[in-house]
């Protein structure tokens, strides 16, 4: 998705433009809400396993690329009604620390933390 909806970003505001986002929106908004709770979740389910969270911390990456696309035109309605389950998770995921998945400071290629974070 994130591959698809990366465009919003950067073209310009047009009918036709928004036209596309509305309907994205009322198809992919509620799903992608519930995918980042679910991924959320999975967290404290597998908090001993590096694998399974390099895997979920990835996902959360993609999750929030396409979050940041999905909102970059104008703020969405529908995210602005469920910013009470958006904005305290992406402030806890920022200020989250997870050794694991850091990078190392012999490392050229950010970690998933440092990619969540940007």
């Amino acid at each position: 998705a994130h591959s698809l909806f990366k465009r919003y970003r950067y073209e310009f505001k047009s009918q036709k433009l928004w036209e596309e986002i509305k309907h994205v929106l009322d198809n992919f908004a509620k799903p992608l809400t519930d995918l980042f709770v679910a991924t959320l979740d999975l967290r404290n389910t597998h908090a001993d396993n590096p694998q399974a969270l390099k895997v979920i911390y990835s996902s959360l990456v993609l999750i929030c690329k396409v979050f940041y696309s999905l909102n970059c035109q104008d703020l969405p309605e529908y995210f602005e009604d469920n910013m009470p389950i958006w904005m305290p998770n992406l402030l806890n995921l920022l200020q989250a620390k997870v050794p694991c998945l850091e990078t190392e400071d012999d490392e050229d290629k950010p970690g998933v933390m440092e990619q969540l974070r940007t």
